[in-house]
């Protein structure tokens, strides 16, 4: 059921919560002035755009437009609901909330069924794993891989019983609808009638989100005669492979820590990386390295090493993730593991000092590139030149650096033995594929959160001094601001005036509720700059804000009365000719005040 938050526990949380340290846990921030900056984690930049204030509680990135208090942060990067991510939030404070539900099941939100029941869905393949007899081959298995109790523990693995019904009778018995347990991909129709289980007789390896949310499952079959061998989650509104790295979530402190990333191919490759101590290792979910992946990895670190097995070196799967991590400002470096050995074989056979060797000395992709390109062309023969080079060449194109390109175009140059003129002209011709974000997927801002300086200003004077909140009030309506949102603020900024409620940006966002709402105080507060003189910036934007009214007034008269002398109507244009005279007089006497 909903639960219901009260307000004197909001304010609690808020009292004791820090902007900046939640945000901190989720993408690295840098100091700019009184405020910190960061690369937007909701769109795709390679120039920061995303700001903190420290001082207001709030976030919004110039960018998409997002932004917000730190409830809607951990709302919107979660997929949570409100009181979802209020809980989070007051967890990490100290504070206790009451339980209080409202009667109303739909209002839980789509993401936390879906959580609920993968949930449930690990713990049962994971309490077969361990304790059923049928499962007696998986934990052989998995023993032979060599993999301790610790290791199933932390990865929360798992077994699917070899049963048609298995995991569907165990959730219909935990009262999940069939609705659910098909949306979580864990159930398939069947063709008779009824439903079946997705995964049976295999390996179960849970997949979290960032936040230790199971979100889908891998699995690896137990049997040579089972196809596929591996199987993932169909996609969900929670989960979808190219968007998710196995072992992210355990990764990332990490990851941050070291100052890198190690990208392996497989599930018990990266297992088996943090078993050895190798704790920033994350593995793609069975697909060739993703735009979105990549930028998830961004958040962390630029210094990736990518860990390639020898029969998968130089495929074209692998050598597309080396252009796209280049296109996201990324210079990675790659590894080949010995021939016949994968990350996880290695670490058993070889152990983490040996594999330390490899990843430190792992060479950039310029060097595995040409390495590669040498296999297939002759670099002494003229021809061989000009393959490399027309199969290199669209990487560098990739490079953003100006310097750094320099650099390879140079180092290119030296190893054809050609002039450093003829790499650059050639380079000249690529025209760079660019995996950029569908500009589509940015919210755009709506006509009506813009919001005129004059009425921004105004906005934080009240906010930074709530005694001026009276002055503005006997001078204006809410009626007489712009825009829908700003009339929206006002009302409520004197309403909380009336009641003796202090007032500031994120209280405000947090009793308007609403993403659109959220942006636009956000936006202004954070938009808005210094303002010195209080005093006279107030009078100064009343008087504006006034004198646009009466504008727009007189420009509406005239309108209407052309209208109305058109449409021939005497008693009609008298009426609109005085109010037009009343107002042009008013508009007159007002400017006189201004001198």
């Amino acid at each position: 059921m909903a639960e219901y938050i009260a307000q004197d526990i909001l304010e609690e949380i808020r009292s004791r919560t820090d902007i900046v340290a939640v945000i901190s846990e989720y993408i690295p921030l840098k100091k700019s002035g009184a405020n910190y900056k960061a690369l937007c984690p909701f769109h795709n930049e390679k120039t920061p755009s995303f700001m903190i204030s420290p001082a207001k509680q709030i976030y919004h990135c110039f960018g998409c437009g997002e932004g917000g208090n730190v409830f809607n942060f951990v709302m919107k990067y979660e997929h949570l609901d409100f009181s979802e991510a209020a809980g989070k939030i007051a967890e990490k404070a100290g504070v206790n909330i009451p339980r209080q539900f409202g009667a109303d099941k739909k209002m839980q939100s789509l993401f936390n069924q879906l959580y609920k029941i993968n949930e449930a869905a690990a713990d049962f393949f994971s309490g077969h794993l361990n304790e059923s007899l049928d499962a007696s081959h998986s934990r052989d298995y998995l023993k032979e891989r060599g993999f301790t109790q610790k290791t199933l523990l932390d990865f929360k693995l798992g077994y699917a019983p070899n049963n048609w019904t298995a995991l569907y009778d165990y959730l219909r018995h935990k009262d999940f609808s069939v609705e659910m347990i098909e949306k979580a991909g864990l159930i398939s129709p069947k063709g008779g009638g009824g439903y079946c289980d997705r995964f049976r007789n295999r390996v179960m390896f849970p997949i979290f989100n960032l936040y230790d949310k199971v979100i889908g499952f891998g699995a690896r079959a137990l049997e040579e005669k089972q196809i596929p061998k591996y199987l993932n989650s169909s996609d969900t509104p929670v989960f979808n492979k190219g968007k998710n790295l196995y072992g992210l979530n355990l990764a990332k402190r990490e990851i941050i820590s070291k100052d890198r990333a190690i990208i392996v191919e497989g599930y018990t490759d990266c297992i088996r990386c943090h078993e050895n101590g190798f704790k920033e290792a994350v593995a793609p979910l069975g697909t060739a390295l993703t735009e979105w992946q990549i930028r998830a990895l961004k958040r962390y670190t630029k210094n990736v090493i990518l860990i390639f097995d020898a029969d998968q070196a130089g495929e074209t799967a692998s050598l597309r993730g080396l252009d796209l991590l280049i296109s996201e400002g990324i210079i990675p470096k790659i590894a080949v593991m010995p021939a016949g050995f994968d990350p996880d074989k290695y670490l058993l056979e070889k152990g983490a000092e040996e594999y330390e060797k490899i990843v430190k000395n792992a060479p950039d992709f310029f060097d595995y590139k040409v390495n590669l390109l040498r296999l297939k062309y002759k670099a002494q023969d003229p021809e061989g030149k000009a393959g490399i080079a027309a199969e290199l060449l669209p990487t560098l194109a990739r490079v953003d650096n100006a310097v750094l390109k320099s650099a390879y175009v140079r180092k290119l140059a030296d190893v054809l033995e050609v002039a450093g003129t003829d790499i650059l002209s050639e380079l000249k011709k690529i025209k760079n594929v660019n995996y950029s974000y569908d500009k589509n997927e940015i919210k755009k801002i709506s006509q009506d959160s813009r919001v005129d300086m004059a009425e921004k200003i105004l906005f934080v004077l009240m906010l930074e001094d709530n005694n001026l909140i009276k002055e503005v009030r006997n001078a204006l309506r809410p009626v007489d601001f712009e825009s829908d949102g700003m009339r929206k603020i006002v009302e409520l900024i004197f309403d909380f005036a009336e009641k003796g409620k202090e007032i500031c940006p994120s209280r405000l966002i947090d009793a308007m509720g609403g993403n659109e709402a959220a942006r636009l105080i956000s936006s202004i507060s954070v938009d808005t700059p210094e303002i010195t003189d209080a005093a006279k910036n107030l009078n100064d934007c009343i008087r504006t804000i006034k004198r646009r009214n009466i504008d727009k007034k007189i420009k509406e008269l005239k309108a209407a009365q052309r209208k109305a002398q058109g449409e021939k109507i005497s008693e009609r244009t008298f009426k609109l000719t005085v109010e037009f005279a009343q107002l042009v007089n008013e508009r007159k006497k007002f400017a006189r005040s201004v001198k």
